[in-house]
């Protein structure tokens, strides 16, 4: 009995197995076999995806290439017609080719140009700067002659000048007066007659000045100026009239209207001025009265000496 419930607990469970392994073992590889199968069609499916995404990417590269040259290959459908422009191509480049050699040689030929110019350029400058120099030196003799000319010429004017006052020193004296009027001469031509600026009596320790009217009229054959207009260039106002002056104070004080005269501020010529003068020194120093007249006085204007008129102190 037992022996025989061995055997038919074993028939039952041989009756629920499959090929010696459970219902449940059996699900359990089929699932396992089903996640490989799953597994490699994921991975399948990837690589397709990957391969789709690159055929895509050339797609685009293709479009963007095909939109480049669209205009251009639009009429080119056979096989002939693209072995016709790739022929058409290399001749294009062949045709390039020999054009930029073409300008290569020119542009070596313009840059030996160019070197040839600027060595040409080169020598013109320094022809340039030798002609400036020899420029710059005959300017400078220019120059030099005209200054020399220009010195020739001042020396000639002051020489001119000087025969010119000679001319008229000749004709009116040596000291022609610088103020005078136009009188009859006794040969039935004319003289000019001296026209006083001062009165200055002589003493025995001083002199003194007195100042006279100025003259109407003027030397209207020299100048066309009046005596009066002429006598506010004169430094009449600084001397010191009526007051009792050494022979060094007189001098001082009456050189200024000399040198206007000499130096010819007054007429066109070397002139002096004319004064009348008196004698008023004591018996005894007439020697003093010798000394201011002709050392002084006539260094200074030319004079008159008033012997009938008395001297009239102011």
């Amino acid at each position: 009995m037992p022996g025989q419930s061995t055997r038919l607990a074993n028939s039952k469970y041989r009756r629920g197995t499959i090929l010696g392994l459970t219902v449940a073992e059996v699900f359990i590889l089929l699932l396992f076999l089903l996640m490989l199968v799953f597994l490699v069609l994921s991975q399948e499916q990837t690589q397709q995806l990957n391969q789709q995404e690159q055929d895509l990417q050339r797609l685009e590269s293709l479009e963007e290439f095909r939109d480049t040259w669209e205009d251009s290959l639009s009429g080119i459908e056979t096989p002939d017609e693209i072995v016709a422009l790739t022929r058409w191509r290399n001749s294009i480049g062949n045709t390039q080719s020999n054009e930029t050699e073409q300008l290569l040689a020119q542009l070596a030929q313009s840059e030996q140009e160019r070197g040839a110019a600027e060595a040409e350029l080169g020598k013109v400058v320094e022809e340039n700067g030798r002609l400036l120099d020899e420029s710059t030196k005959q300017q400078e003799e220019l120059d030099e002659q005209k200054n020399y000319i220009a010195d020739l010429e001042q020396q000639n004017q002051h020489l001119y000048a000087q025969t010119e006052e000679q001319r008229i020193l000749r004709e009116k004296g040596q000291n022609p007066p610088c103020w005078y009027e136009a009188v009859a001469a006794a040969n039935g031509g004319t003289r000019e007659k001296a026209l006083y600026l001062f009165d200055i009596a002589v003493f025995d320790q001083h002199m003194i000045v007195r100042q006279r009217p100025i003259p109407p009229g003027g030397a209207f054959d020299d100048s066309n100026r009046t005596y009066v207009e002429e006598a506010e260039n004169l430094p009449l106002e600084e001397i010191r009239y009526g007051m009792p002056l050494t022979d060094s104070e007189m001098e001082e004080s009456l050189r200024p209207i000399y040198d206007a005269g000499k130096e010819s501020r007054v007429r066109s010529y070397s002139c002096v001025f004319f004064v009348r003068v008196w004698d008023e020194t004591s018996q005894f120093a007439k020697e003093r009265w010798q000394q201011a007249h002709d050392r002084v006085l006539e260094g200074l204007f030319g004079t008159f000496t008033i012997r009938d008129e008395q001297w009239q102190s102011q």
